[in-house]
């Protein structure tokens, strides 16, 4: 088999971009198989026409409207949210980084998703209310805030097209220690819909609006950031070209810490990147087993006060 090493920037490729670029060379592949004629099909929009149509937005009565929601909802914010380091974060942001993976059992992830359906909520929901009550029982604080990261492509004519069409989103939740992990799942619900509403609100606005400086350390509005991503094992059934996604750490973390999860042959995948500088290898490895266990409890117990769930405490240096 061969190899293909491909290397783009992330200033003009996302994660959709790879699964259309698979997609074409899959199809392109079969074509040249067949002995046809490659055929590609021409592109209805550029992303020039999607830039112009994102200004129009901004200025807009729902740009508009989507900046108010975003002004309320993240006034009187000041203190970013993140665990104990286990080092003195430096004064100038670095982006040294390494990843680690948990894969949680079948019969866990198969009791997620059933909890995730008897709610009518995704599994992602369920995984975002774990991290929140994680977060919680860890720094003490109630007004948490994660981001997560979100696909632009709304119109359907840009559904194959490549680019930089991400977004990230904050998600600022309140919980009390009083709470049960039911009450938190039907916070960080609402807190998810109205984000989704108000999506094509650009993060770079959102934080020169709040007053925060992104490129500081102290002054970050997000330093925890949540992704799903969708696998389709259907995708490569029947081609004469599959591809296999090897593992690779860049060994680079724009965030303190970045959650990806992803359900695969029935097994849920967790892969924490985090910032090596300021987190031990030993302390991420007890995050994620506490992520574990804390899931496995608050789903079996969702009832209980989110408080009554034993959970080691980490320390700060």
């Amino acid at each position: 088999y061969y190899k293909l090493l491909v290397l783009m920037h992330h200033i003009n490729a996302d994660g959709v971009t790879l699964a259309i670029l698979t997609k074409d060379l899959q199809d392109q592949y079969a074509q040249a198989m067949q002995l046809e004629d490659v055929l590609i099909t021409p592109l209805e929009l550029q992303y020039k026409d999607f830039s112009v149509w994102y200004e129009d937005y901004l200025r807009s009565p729902k740009g508009k409207a989507s900046q108010v929601y975003w002004r309320d909802k993240l006034r009187g914010f000041h203190e970013t949210v993140t665990l104990p380091y286990d080092a003195e974060k430096p004064s100038v942001r670095e982006f040294k980084g390494h990843n680690e993976r948990l894969v949680l059992s079948a019969g866990l992830t198969q009791r997620i998703e059933q909890y995730a359906a008897q709610h009518k909520i995704s599994v992602f929901n369920v995984l975002i209310s774990v991290v929140n009550v994680l977060m919680h029982r860890q720094t003490g604080r109630e007004d948490i805030l994660v981001g997560t990261s979100i696909d632009l492509r709304t119109n359907k004519k840009l559904e194959c097209q490549v680019g930089q069409y991400v977004n990230i989103l904050p998600l600022r939740t309140t919980i009390q220690s009083s709470d049960s992990f039911r009450e938190v799942v039907q916070k960080s619900k609402v807190t998810l819909q109205e984000a989704l509403e108000h999506k094509l609100y650009p993060y770079e606005k959102l934080v020169s609006d709040t007053g925060l400086n992104r490129n500081s350390p102290e002054d970050a509005l997000i330093n925890i950031l949540l992704v799903m991503h969708n696998f389709d094992a259907a995708r490569d059934k029947d081609r004469h070209l599959k591809f296999k996604k090897e593992p690779f750490d860049n060994e680079t973390s724009k965030f303190d810490l970045v959650f990806s999860f992803v359900v695969q042959d029935g097994r849920l995948s967790i892969d924490l990147r985090y910032a090596s500088a300021l987190f031990s290898n030993n302390r991420i490895l007890k995050l994620l087993e506490s992520i574990e266990i804390l899931t496995d409890n608050l789903i079996g117990q969702e009832a209980a006060s989110i408080s009554a769930h034993r959970l080691e405490k980490f320390e700060a240096i």
